[in-house]
């Protein structure tokens, strides 16, 4: 278990930091954090994760291969502006909604999340860049896709064998 102090200082938690940490069962991560690095929570034996509000970014493979991962929490308010490459991938997460001033959705970013059904952007949400594979081999049975979108990556929904419905959001 990791427990910060209520008045750490912490900014980054860097590349690899608990990586591999495969008795960390618990983090809270703390508020003056701003950005998660490569790998730092890389298969890790978590089952939740909050992240707070002034994260603007979760880089490559932060999280990849928490398989017992299922629920993600972003502050109502989150800054969070880019979810990278493979950040989610490989987690037991069932439902993610995107917070707004989210700009870009990396490649494979929650690819092979097997129990991923509900994708929710938040309403005038801002993305722009849906990645290569970001949705790729989950359960996602239907999708709205924000008007904010502008490029939709190849393979974005490949092997989502449950999906019925895309919709595009309308002005």
């Amino acid at each position: 278990s990791i427990k910060f102090a209520s008045d750490s200082m912490v900014q980054t938690i860097e590349k690899n930091s608990f990586g591999e940490c495969l008795n960390l069962q618990t983090i809270e991560i703390p508020s003056s954090v701003d950005s998660i690095g490569e790998k730092a929570f890389e298969f890790l034996h978590i089952s939740d994760i909050s992240i707070p509000i002034h994260v603007k970014k979760i880089e490559k493979a932060s999280f990849l291969g928490c398989i017992k991962l299922e629920m993600v929490i972003f502050h109502l308010n989150s800054e969070i502006e880019l979810i990278g490459k493979e950040a989610f991938s490989e987690t037991s997460v069932n439902t993610i909604t995107i917070p707004k001033h989210v700009k870009k959705i990396g490649e494979k970013a929650f690819y092979n999340c097997e129990n991923l059904k509900n994708v929710i952007f938040c309403t005038d949400c801002e993305v722009e860049i849906l990645r290569d594979y970001s949705f790729a081999s989950t359960l996602i049975e239907k999708i709205t896709i924000p008007k904010s979108v502008k490029v939709i990556g190849k393979r974005c929904f490949d092997e989502c064998k449950m999906l019925k419905s895309i919709q595009f959001q309308r002005d």
